[in-house]
């Protein structure tokens, strides 16, 4: 599983070991790499070749060298990898023009290059009918916005570029698990390919009515009263073809019992 989590939360101690140990647990790139991606962004040279300019070319190498040692079965110690893009100083040429300038790649085409590197080295692997690797994208509405919600320019396309993988990805053991608050701000070409469905509590209408074609209009008003921690849950990973609501285990819980165990 490769866990993309801008909030720092998923590795932390109130975070994903509670569910599994935390030697298997990968956190972010190496403190040596991300100190070479910081050094290499600033970096400039001749004039005539700014798309050479700064570091996303090593950028794309070392997540590419990361993702394959990760995923390699004969090499596989780690089962959850979490990597935070907003801690990797990634900057390109601000324009195509003889101007020395520089500017921060955005969070949505550092998600791009590690989606297409994950599907790159499940690509090497070959098909098969079971799952081999799982992307989480945690605060989707920032990492895979909906086109109309983008805040740099050419963000959709590299949203776009993050769909395509998840659409290519299934053949090859991939698969996707999309977090957030604001379905209305999430690409649809990766909404709509979700087979299972969680939902919450939600206010928004835009958001009702994107999960209403997936489980009705009874359903949908329903959903602005649910009681914190319920959910109403539908999809192939549940058996499930008529939605129901559940209750969500309560993190306390799954705390003391990990304390116990320890």
């Amino acid at each position: 599983m490769v866990c993309i989590d801008i909030t720092n939360q998923y590795a932390s101690d109130k975070g994903l070991p509670l569910y599994v140990c935390s030697e298997c647990i990968q956190n972010d790139l190496m403190t040596s790499d991300r100190d070479k991606l910081k050094k290499d962004a600033d970096v400039v040279g001749d004039e005539s070749s700014p798309s050479k300019w700064g570091n996303i070319d090593g950028y794309k190498t070392i997540i590419k060298k990361y993702i394959g040692s990760f995923l390699n079965p004969e090499k596989k110690t780690k089962s959850v990898f979490v990597l935070n893009p907003d801690n990797h100083v990634v900057k390109i040429a601000a324009t195509q023009f003889k101007i020395k300038e520089l500017v921060e790649v955005s969070l949505v085409e550092k998600t791009k290059i590690i989606a297409e590197s994950i599907l790159e080295a499940c690509m090497d692997l070959g098909q098969l009918d079971t799952a081999r690797c799982c992307i989480v994208l945690e605060e989707a509405h920032s990492l895979t916005p909906e086109w109309n919600s983008v805040v740099i320019s050419g963000d959709e396309r590299h949203a776009n570029g993050t769909a395509k993988v998840i659409l290519q990805g299934r053949k090859y053991g991939l698969g996707c698990i999309l977090v957030t608050q604001r379905t209305a701000n999430v690409t649809k070409s990766i909404l709509n390919q979700c087979n299972s469905i969680f939902a919450l509590r939600v206010f928004d209408d835009t958001g009702k009515a994107f999960l209403e074609n997936y489980i009705g209009k009874d359903y949908s008003e329903v959903l602005p009263s649910l009681e914190d921690r319920h959910a109403i849950a539908i999809g192939k990973g549940l058996g499930l073809r008529q939605p129901v609501i559940i209750q969500l285990n309560d993190a306390k819980y799954v705390r003391e019992e990990f304390v116990a165990s320890v």
